[in-house]
């Protein structure tokens, strides 16, 4: 945030792009954005806001638009709360496998935040122990491997199925979940809300 450039006062600057591609580019009005950027107008209202330069834009009120009170059918909004339906998002590394192997459980730093070692040296939450069972080995890019034999450090998992969200808890931004009767917490960042249907 700040008052550079032809600002009339502090003023935040807010791009929103669903892409990996994070090269920019100036537009016709000479403000840089980037390559597959949406427009803010198709992104948010604009209640109680004085658009001073609003460049064509189609702003919107929430006054402007109908609103249905009663979805016939639940549309997810990717705001995740307790009874949320979700799949996971992503390949994921299995770092560690549980002894003994037939606990049928690994640990994936990057989906609990917990760290290889603490994992090694059994200083995690058995929560933060993730069951195989609905888990399928791919490789780096997503293919499925022929031996479905998974090795800590080696082997990279998906996960296509439905789970309901348990909890939420905000400050770790993680959604508890039951896998196989097994309650296990997670990042929310790694998962995305699904419809009920």
């Amino acid at each position: 945030m700040g008052t550079k450039g032809n600002a009339t006062g502090v003023h935040c600057h807010i791009e929103v792009s669903q892409s990996a591609d994070i090269t920019w580019t100036k537009n016709k009005y000479g403000i840089y954005h980037f390559n597959n950027e949406y427009d803010l107008d198709d992104c948010y209202f604009v209640d109680n806001t004085n658009i001073l330069k609003g460049m064509g834009g189609n702003w919107r009120t929430t006054d402007k638009v109908p609103v249905q009170t009663e979805l016939p059918n639940y549309a997810p909004d990717q705001v995740l709360q307790s009874g949320s339906k979700v799949k996971f998002d992503g390949i994921f590394q299995v770092n560690i496998l549980k002894s003994p192997l037939s606990s049928n459980l690994f640990g994936c730093c990057e989906l609990t935040g917990c760290s290889f070692n603490d994992y090694k040296n059994e200083k995690v939450q058995p929560y933060h122990w993730i069951s195989t069972n609905d888990f399928i080995e791919v490789d780096k890019n997503g293919h499925t491997t022929s031996d479905q034999k998974l090795t800590g450090g080696n082997s990279y998992v998906i996960n296509k199925n439905i789970y309901t969200v348990q909890e939420i808890d905000i400050p770790t931004n993680s959604a508890k979940l039951n896998i196989n009767d097994r309650n296990v917490w997670v990042y929310s960042t790694y998962l995305y809300e699904v419809s009920n249907n």
